[in-house]
């Protein structure tokens, strides 16, 4: 009698010769193949430098992040393979706000090492994500790097005031400051929230 097991073990049976052995090895291989939402892809630790950043603007992420529907954000990680379906389901349990659920994110997210980190980044400038790329653009820590938190906080308030007086024609307010007409285009696509295209663009400037 011909069994898996007794391939395992003892080799190839006579009676069913390379096809037992090519059958053993396919079933071996397809165990290997993670499944998308059950597993994530392994992963180097967080950096030194992503863990500051994360720390440093936790504040933002905690209070402006969307992981709320429209947000696809957890769907968009979830093919990256950077959360899991049940990493999802503990971030949301027993959460009503937002503002619970990103604190659970913020953390399951850490644990994700270099690769969720990235990914996330990623989703953060994508549509079929959170679609807010300034937060992206602070998180990869090329952005603000030479100007504290208040300062951040001052480009949110201008932001609101350029919106507000220039609805249609804050553009062409960026481009006077030295923004580059690419990077504008980049605000623009990476970011829902015209106040979000607006900072971004500032974050920019600012460098």
């Amino acid at each position: 009698v011909c069994s898996e097991t007794w391939i395992h073990t003892c080799g190839p049976c006579v009676c069913h010769g390379r096809s037992a052995v090519h059958s053993t090895a396919m079933s071996r291989k397809r165990r290997t193949i993670p499944i998308r939402g059950l597993y994530t892809l392994p992963s180097d630790p967080l950096t030194l430098e992503q863990k500051l950043l994360l720390h440093r603007y936790r504040r933002e992420l905690v209070t402006e992040l969307f992981t709320a529907p429209p947000s696809r954000l957890f769907h968009y990680l979830i093919g990256k393979g950077a959360l899991t379906l049940p990493d999802v389901r503990v971030i949301k349990a027993d959460k009503v706000k937002e503002t619970a659920v990103n604190k659970a994110f913020l953390k399951r997210i850490a644990s994700k090492g270099e690769r969720g980190y990235t990914a996330f980044c990623d989703g953060l400038r994508s549509r079929h994500g959170a679609w807010q790329g300034y937060l992206a653009e602070l998180l990869e820590g090329e952005a603000m790097s030479m100007v504290g938190d208040e300062f951040l906080q001052l480009l949110k308030v201008v932001s609101l005031n350029i919106i507000q007086f220039l609805p249609q024609g804050w553009t062409r307010l960026v481009r006077l400051l030295g923004v580059s007409a690419w990077e504008l285009e980049k605000c623009k696509r990476q970011n829902k929230l015209r106040t979000h295209q607006v900072l971004h663009a500032l974050t920019l400037w600012v460098g």
